[in-house]
């Protein structure tokens, strides 16, 4: 793991690298929240043309990020990170 990436880790809880992917996983307390957490992940990934891979189960929802291109996690990965975390505390 790079000095860059694991810095970032510390600052941005509940990611974690896994292989060459950033992932994380959300429990939400009702079917509805877990919906409203896809539509707020398909917002930013619309705002910012980059999509990460998504899956949603009941009240689970699980995120999987990297940049296609190269196959691993890149600066475009860590803006989708910080842009998502600002639009979730209303920055």
């Amino acid at each position: 793991m790079s000095i860059e990436i694991e810095r970032f880790l510390m600052r941005h809880s509940g990611w974690v690298l896994a292989g060459d992917i950033l992932f994380r996983r959300w429990v939400k307390e009702t079917s509805t929240d877990a919906v409203a957490l896809m539509e707020r992940i398909m917002r930013v990934s619309e705002q910012l043309d980059h999509h990460p891979e998504v899956t949603w189960s009941f009240r689970t929802v699980t995120l999987k990020l990297w940049t296609h291109e190269t196959g691993c996690v890149g600066p475009r990965d860590l803006s989708w990170i910080e842009r998502f975390e600002a639009d979730e505390t209303g920055s």
